[in-house]
């Protein structure tokens, strides 16, 4: 009996050494959860016990590579303590492009007095690590792709209680290039300087710092092409003192300042706000954007400066954002009433009130008064007989069809608040009527002389909500004239609306 719990005894201090030694080793190559509390009994990350019922210790989890690239003693993937234990603290570097990146390919060497402790190169994001005993040490910049960035060479400096130095480089834009603005460019420019209209100025894009000259005689023309939508912060920091403004557009330069008070943070800083819309129009010198005129004019003193330009919050939804319902009711077919009707064959109904329209279920079209009734068409070609100008010599005055060539047929209402009301647009089926009202035969002789299209649900919808919108039985706007006395303003909307009389 003493001999078996010796061996036994002896069995047990080899499995708590192999376990000791196994929780020792880092890298774990096989996670165990015998106690399926979630942590492998080896290494103590986190597991997954989820593998579908067979619960056989959770070996389905791959091992995790350990890797502490930031020097935090922690595991970069599943963050289990990885201790360097060499008595030494990490350090940190960012070469910074000021709004949220940062700038790869430089080697930082750190030193203390004229010593070197170790060279490293900053990676993608701008970060270079290093393990140092604590203390007090100056950093040197080199920049292996020779960007000419400008950035405070007397601030390069790590304690024992800043760690974590940050330091922000900017591209300095020292060439300009002819931009041709219309508008206003007095502000811009020497008084008999160059061609009127064309300035020389810099071109920057997107999100960045740039260092940039300034002066007192002119203000210094910038001109930004936002890339993405979005509330843009833009700064101009330096000791100079400097009014940074705003001008419009280059297709629309103004000569004072457009910042509206609510977007005007001091004078050296503003917000500007960019919407879809604002990267729609093509540009000569870049698609999709929408070039923006900045000016920055140095109050007493010249000198250079950083011109910080970054996003701080997303756009707020617009009106424009808001997407158009398109009401578009079924067409009943085509309209043929053969040579012998023209425009002047039918009868408009009255716009007294005492005509309806009224719809009929089973043939799907709109009737005079009751549902066996006339039925109703909507003269879209030529000018409807109802208003003054109908038999005018100078042609069709009105007409839908005039009225679509001009511009969409569409409603915006906005409240004063500028959020939507509704955005409805009867474009699409206004086209798809006329296209009926055009139709030719084989011979392409028109099928409807007559321009009249039966009156749909959109048409009906369309000619209300747009007549009213544009006040056209208002009295301002009107589209009858004298006659606008005789009237009723619920009715009004079926100026246009006609019948063949027996």
């Amino acid at each position: 009996m003493k001999k078996t719990l010796k061996i036994f005894g002896i069995t047990m201090c080899l499995i708590v050494t192999i376990l000791a030694l196994v929780a020792c080793n880092p890298e774990c190559t096989e996670h165990e959860d015998i106690d399926f509390d979630g942590k492998c009994d080896f290494c103590f990350v986190e597991m997954n016990n989820d593998d579908g019922g067979n619960d056989d210790g959770g070996s389905d989890v791959t091992p995790c590579t350990h890797k502490d690239d930031n020097l935090d003693e922690k595991c970069d993937i599943c963050g289990a303590d990885q201790l360097l234990n060499d008595g030494k603290v990490t350090y940190s570097v960012q070469i910074s492009d000021g709004v949220g990146g940062g700038y790869g390919d430089f080697l930082v060497e750190f030193l203390r007095g004229s010593e070197s402790f170790g060279v490293k190169r900053t990676d993608k994001d701008g970060y270079a690590y290093i393990r140092l005993s604590q203390g007090r040490y100056t950093v040197t910049l080199l920049d292996t792709q020779e960007r000419g960035l400008i950035y405070d060479e007397s601030a390069l400096e790590l304690s024992s209680t800043n760690r974590n130095l940050v330091i922000e480089a900017s591209p300095s834009i020292s060439s300009q290039q002819t931009i041709y603005m219309m508008g206003s460019t007095d502000g811009f420019v020497d008084v008999d300087a160059g061609t009127p209209g064309s300035v020389e100025a810099y071109l920057i894009s997107g999100e960045g710092s740039y260092n940039i000259d300034v002066n007192t005689s002119k203000m210094m023309p910038v001109v930004w092409l936002p890339k993405y939508t979005g509330v843009y912060t833009i700064t101009f920091q330096s000791e100079v003192g400097v009014k940074l403004t705003q001008h419009g557009i280059t297709g629309y330069v103004q000569a004072h300042d457009i910042t509206d008070e609510e977007d005007r943070i001091s004078d050296e800083s503003i917000k500007v706000t960019i919407y879809s819309f604002n990267l729609a129009n093509p540009a000569e010198f870049r698609e999709e954007s929408t070039p923006y005129v900045l000016g920055i004019k140095a109050n007493a003193v010249a000198g250079s400066g950083t011109l910080k330009i970054e996003k701080t919050a997303e756009t707020p939804l617009s009106h424009y954002d808001v997407p158009w319902t398109v009401s578009n009711s079924t067409l009943p077919g085509q309209v043929t009433f053969g040579d012998k009707l023209t425009k002047d064959s039918f009868t408009y109904v009255k716009l007294d009130g005492t005509d309806r329209a009224v719809y009929n279920q089973e043939d799907g079209l709109y009737h005079l008064n009751s549902a066996d009734g006339a039925v109703l068409y909507v003269q879209l070609k030529y000018t409807p007989a109802t208003l003054p100008d109908a038999n005018s010599s100078e042609g069709n005055l009105f007409s839908f069809e005039g009225l679509v060539s001009n511009g969409p047929f569409r409603v915006e209402r906005l409240d004063s608040d500028q959020n939507v009301i509704s955005k409805i647009d009867y474009t699409d089926h206004l086209n798809a009527c006329l296209e009926k009202v055009n139709a030719v035969d084989n011979e392409d002789n028109p099928v409807n002389k007559a321009g009249t299209y039966y009156l749909t649900e959109s048409l009906m919808a369309g000619i209300k909500d747009y007549g009213d919108y544009n006040g056209w039985w208002s009295e301002n706007g009107n589209i009858f004239g004298e006659t606008l006395q005789t009237i009723n303003a619920e009715y009004a909307w079926m100026f246009a609306v006609c019948y063949i009389a027996e």
